[in-house]
């Protein structure tokens, strides 16, 4: 019997516990699963040989990564299955739909709390990675990282990009420079920017015209912004 036992080892024991089909031992393995028993476990096993078990950290992050990626396909590939439709739809611009209202609209802030609700996980990855939690640079850039990270997976998910290149496109920015940024997420494309560009242009049109047409508001002659010829 002694021989036995010193051959049922502690890996054994608990391999058996939480694979078991016995309904008497499923439910008491399922009162150790639901009452926090697997993250004391975890944190003790962190604890003791976290820092020296390269396969064990390299199982780590590699569920953590596995988490972060399930985030992200509620946004992008997976976005019509999971509970985050509406808010995938939002980030999603096709050049015909870049209009004044959603430029003067577009707050980083509002990315960033977009982005803290639905991707949680990523973001205490990079904050915690990053190490700066509280400082506004470090915040922005976090929020550029995601919206990169969501582009490369999928370009559809394309409103911050499609800002970044009108951005570029006022300031003048070369084609290649845009193209370059398109490559790394960061940006829309250069036939992208053209098409935006001329859509905003359009509906820029129609509200003038509005403006111009409604009675009750004062006309005012922006002299600097005209190019006068004799």
């Amino acid at each position: 019997m002694t021989r036995q036992l010193s051959r049922f080892s502690l890996r054994t024991l608990l391999e058996t516990l939480f694979s078991s089909e016995d309904s008497t031992i499923k439910h008491h393995a399922n009162i150790f699963l639901a009452g926090g028993g697997p993250h004391q476990l975890m944190n003790l096993w962190w604890e003791r040989i976290g820092a020296r078990d390269s396969q064990f950290q390299e199982w780590v992050v590699e569920k953590a990564a596995e988490i972060c990626s399930q985030e992200c396909s509620w946004l992008t590939d997976k976005a019509s299955e999971g509970p985050y439709y509406a808010d995938a739809l939002l980030l999603r611009v096709s050049p015909k739909n870049v209009t004044v209202d959603l430029v003067k609209k577009f707050r980083l802030d509002d990315l960033r709390m977009k982005y803290e609700r639905v991707t949680p996980r990523l973001q205490t990855f990079l904050r915690t990675i990053i190490g700066k939690p509280h400082a506004s640079s470090t915040t922005s850039g976090r929020t550029m990282i995601t919206s990169m990270v969501l582009n490369l997976r999928s370009r559809r998910v394309n409103l911050h990009p499609a800002i970044t290149c009108l951005i570029m496109w006022d300031n003048q920015v070369p084609k290649r420079v845009v193209q370059l940024w398109n490559r790394y997420g960061a940006s829309s494309s250069h036939p992208f920017q053209g098409r935006a560009i001329f859509h905003l242009s359009q509906d820029s049109l129609r509200v003038a015209r509005a403006v111009a047409n409604n009675g009750t508001k004062i006309k005012q002659l922006p002299y600097d912004n005209f190019n006068w010829m004799s």
